[in-house]
């Protein structure tokens, strides 16, 4: 197989955007182990859900439980903050030191035709406006859920919360 940069070309890339040396084989192969690592710990934590069965059928209880649903996106969004402050609040001063400035978070629902996917803004420099996590959503026909592949949305579409 030919390759479109080369092992020179990546290696000073990776060492641009990482800062250091990186082996390409040896970020490659640490990929494909993370990637293993990742489907073990979702099958663990299916079996915890539904025992015996599937990713597929884990998923599919998740994005259809009733008990999971919020009836806009405003109370998504409640959900999300509340979710990521008690977050905050448990890794604050036991894994991580985090100043109080910093602890206020936001929830905002990009707008049609943002980019898909989570982001974070930072928040200002004085700390007047917080920090800010923003995503732009997915649809199904008459829920939405955290769960599934990103499709567009309108602003009260109903949304399923994974727990």
């Amino acid at each position: 197989m030919r390759n479109g940069v080369g092992e020179e070309v990546y290696r000073r890339a990776a060492d641009r955007l990482v800062g250091l040396d990186v082996d390409p084989s040896e970020a490659y192969q640490w990929g494909w182990d993370e990637i293993h690592r990742l489907l073990r710990e979702m099958a663990r934590v299916g079996e915890q859900i539904i025992p015996g069965s599937d990713f597929a059928e884990v998923k599919e209880s998740l994005e259809s439980d009733p008990r999971g649903t919020a009836n806009s996106t405003e109370e998504l969004v409640e959900y999300v903050e509340r979710l990521l402050s008690e977050a905050v609040e448990d890794l604050a001063d036991t894994h991580f030191e985090v100043p109080d400035a910093i602890r206020p978070l936001t929830v905002q629902i990009a707008p049609a035709g943002a980019p898909l996917g989570v982001c974070y803004i930072r928040p200002s420099e004085d700390f007047s406006r917080p920090g800010v996590s923003g995503t732009r959503l997915a649809t199904r026909e008459s829920s939405l859920s955290t769960c599934t592949s990103p499709r567009p949305i309108t602003k009260d579409s109903p949304a399923i919360i994974c727990r």
